[in-house]
């Protein structure tokens, strides 16, 4: 009889045991999930107007960048490549034709686009992975690039 008795005191302690861990357990995991969400909230309202932290293009670093800077930035690049000529030949003929009259360069307009909407979707957990991803490993965009087929082809013309 006193080891049965003893065998249901366990038995009765166990199962206390168990009910206050698994509480302990389930706030642990909500409280941590509070604090991420309301951590990515105000993250998100701090970059709201800049491209988050940890993101490059072509190895550019634009983290905290506005759009327009990020504009600025390339138009500056398209200055530097517009001096570029571009020769073309076939056979004995040869067709020059510099990058500014191709309007070759760095499409500044559809980068900045790109870059600021990294990590701002209407996907929370895509937002919360990339912003992260971001932060802590960096995230490079390669630069999108435009040219004037029309212009190209009246030269080839």
């Amino acid at each position: 009889m006193k080891q049965a008795k003893k065998f249901h005191i366990q038995k009765k302690h166990v199962l206390h045991i168990s009910k206050a861990f698994f509480w302990f357990v389930t706030g642990a995991i909500l409280a941590t999930f509070l604090f991420i969400s309301f951590t990515f909230i105000i993250y998100e309202k701090i970059y709201s107007q800049v491209v988050y932290p940890g993101i490059t293009i072509g190895n550019i670093y634009v983290g905290g960048y506005t759009p327009q800077q990020i504009e600025e930035l390339f138009i500056k690049k398209n200055e530097v490549i517009e001096k570029t000529k571009f020769i073309f030949s076939l056979d004995n003929n040869l067709i020059t034709i510099s990058a500014k009259d191709l309007q070759f360069g760095y499409d500044q307009a559809l980068i900045a686009k790109q870059a600021m909407s990294l990590g701002k979707s209407d996907k929370l957990l895509s937002n919360i992975s990339i912003a992260f991803q971001a932060y802590f490993d960096g995230l490079n965009l390669q630069p999108a690039y435009r040219y004037s087929e029309d212009a190209l082809n009246k030269t080839l013309a």
